[in-house]
């Protein structure tokens, strides 16, 4: 098995979804994703393309990784 840093980012993603695809096809994909960046700006977001549902938010830049997160998180159960 090779290691990551060797392997280009679009073959990853690719490998990837084909492992859930594969593996997870019954199940309900539910992507959600928070972060701030050095520059201190912070966003939240989720997506289901089996509910046709993706949204991204800034947020405060007082938040921090955690509140980005669980901020998508309350915007996935609220969708």
């Amino acid at each position: 098995m090779q290691s990551k840093k060797n392997v280009p980012t679009a073959e990853l993603r690719a490998r990837t979804m084909e492992h859930i695809n594969t593996k997870y096809k019954e199940f309900l994909h539910i992507y959600l994703d928070g972060s701030k960046i050095a520059s201190g700006e912070a966003a939240s977001a989720i997506f289901c393309e089996f509910h046709k549902i993706g949204e991204a938010f800034q947020i405060s830049p007082l938040c921090n990784n955690f509140t980005a997160e669980t901020f998508a998180f309350y915007l996935l159960l609220k969708s």
